[in-house]
């Protein structure tokens, strides 16, 4: 039951209250299912994935790739992405 109350938790944040979820993609990502809920169903309800990859691409699925909007190699490269976003550039 205790889990049930989490992942309810978690989807509805995405579904109620988020413009975009960033993801950092690595290999505690990959053992678990949350994460790849997550993308999911930010993916499915259209709003954008920023993913920030923590390991080589060929060990990201395709699934998860397919559901990214963007992929970045580093925070950085996001931060940069976001700021120019903001300026409108």
């Amino acid at each position: 039951a205790t889990i049930r109350k989490i992942i309810d938790y978690d989807l509805n944040i995405i579904e109620q209250k988020c413009d975009a979820v960033i993801v950092l993609w690595d290999e505690y990502a990959t053992k678990g299912a949350g994460t790849h809920a997550e993308v999911t169903a930010a993916y499915r309800r259209g709003i954008p994935v920023y993913l920030v990859a923590g390991m080589p691409l060929a060990q990201v699925s395709g699934w998860i790739m397919g559901c990214a909007t963007r992929i970045f190699d580093s925070f950085p490269q996001l931060h940069e992405f976001i700021a120019a976003e903001i300026a409108g550039e």
